[in-house]
């Protein structure tokens, strides 16, 4: 494993640094205390010197950690040579950005792999309260997001989305993967699920419903699919169960909700670079990024991420006078799409590659090196990606981390 001397009070100051990163925004609302905002670059800056301490003074460095700073400089040199952003102040921070991910993951491996009570008794303190915050959210309204300075969000067919001290995607996104560490903890124990485990998964889908997130219902539905995959594949009646169950969730969504539509409307939208849908206007554009520019893409900084402002792929798109690309709203809520426009048909072989070394990589922490709903937690977690920016923004990654680590267990394989 990455292995590296600390002090436990610095893992226990990242832990604190992490947990302010992730509520920042209720934080420096009730301090009054604007250097918080900076508590995202405080981070990945102490990530970058605890993996570079690592790569320095390791006698043997993991091949993870190896493609990670692998793809650093790839991106560096094939974005200077080629990329439309030649500026390389932004090539170089665009680059770690893109794999911010992947370093604060692997920041957290090395403090805390032998320590995952920690780990735990963070996500307890998370969940606690972004709970809270929801059911305030929930009872006092629009007042809540008012005392606090928060965003009120709302769709056509919601008023208000509730998030709590979270944004309603966070919440969404933090609900679907509880629910994956209830159904990873079943798995692990007796495969079953008790009544209290479908009490909280009931009300998580609930907490779901209420932030009107439909990728978060998508992404509930891979760790079922993992949770049961093996009954289905060995007992045709589960099969047949599941696939029941699943209609008649359907059935519900379409009955109270007009979830389907949107999506479908969405989708419709995502073949037109004059829609009012952002992440289907840069999906589309992605793609034919990895067409245009085969095989590396418009660089870094160029497409689709947050120094990308005042691109050039824009203006050949013709849509960098849209107010999406002006105001940069939602430009780079697709960490795919990014990856793809930015590093094209290469950047999808190096993040495959990257991935599937890290689950292998991850699965050295199980005892018997296979994790079904490791899968599932992969699954959930790059679909979300399309349509979030879950590579790049630090409560995703924050919120997302800790759970990848949770859902191995604490046997490390000695070396």
């Amino acid at each position: 494993m990455l292995k590296f001397k600390y002090d436990t009070l610095l893992g226990s100051i990242f832990l604190g640094l992490a947990f302010i990163s992730i509520f920042n925004k209720p934080l420096s609302s009730i301090l009054n205390i604007s250097f918080l905002n900076y508590f995202d670059e405080a981070i990945l800056v102490l990530c970058l010197l605890i993996l570079g301490s690592v790569l320095l003074l390791s006698r043997r460095v993991k091949t993870i950690l190896i493609l990670v700073f692998g793809f650093f400089v790839y991106s560096v040199v094939i974005s200077m040579l080629f990329g439309y952003n030649r500026n390389f102040g932004q090539v170089l921070l665009q680059s770690l950005i893109n794999i911010k991910f992947l370093i604060i993951l692997l920041t957290f491996i090395v403090f805390f792999q032998a320590k995952l009570v920690k780990i735990q008794t963070f996500l307890k303190y998370v969940l606690a309260i972004a709970l809270i915050g929801f059911l305030f959210n929930v009872m006092l309204g629009s007042s809540f997001n008012h005392f606090f300075d928060m965003q009120v969000f709302s769709r056509p067919n919601m008023p208000m989305r509730y998030g709590g001290f979270l944004n309603p995607n966070h919440m969404a996104f933090l609900m679907a993967l509880y629910i994956g560490v209830i159904l990873n903890k079943a798995k692990n124990d007796k495969g079953i699920l008790t009544q209290m485990d479908w009490l909280k998964i009931l009300g998580s889908i609930l907490i779901i419903l209420l932030t009107d997130s439909r990728s978060a219902i998508v992404g509930v539905l891979f760790f079922f699919i993992a949770f049961y995959w093996e009954y289905m594949l060995r007992r045709a009646k589960i099969f047949l169960s599941f696939l029941a169950v699943f209609a008649v969730t359907i059935v519900l969504v379409l009955s109270f909700t007009n979830m389907i539509q949107t999506i479908l409307t969405n989708i419709q939208g995502s073949f037109s670079l004059e829609s009012y849908y952002i992440r289907g206007i840069i999906i589309n554009m992605a793609v034919q990024i990895t067409y245009l520019h085969f095989p590396i893409g418009t660089g870094a900084a160029t497409f689709g991420s947050v120094l990308s402002d005042g691109s050039q792929v824009y203006e050949f798109f013709g849509v960098a006078h849209r107010s999406f690309f002006v105001e940069k709203r939602g430009i780079y809520d697709s960490s795919i799409a990014s990856i793809m426009g930015e590093y094209g048909m290469m950047g999808i072989l190096f993040f495959a590659l990257i991935f599937y070394k890290l689950k292998s990589f991850l699965l050295r922490f199980s005892n018997t090196g296979k994790n079904a709903m490791l899968n599932g937690l992969f699954a959930a977690f790059l679909f979300y990606s399309f349509t979030n920016p879950t590579f790049t923004n630090n409560i995703y990654i924050l919120l997302s981390v800790p759970i990848f680590m949770n859902f191995v267990t604490s046997n490390i394989q000695k070396e």
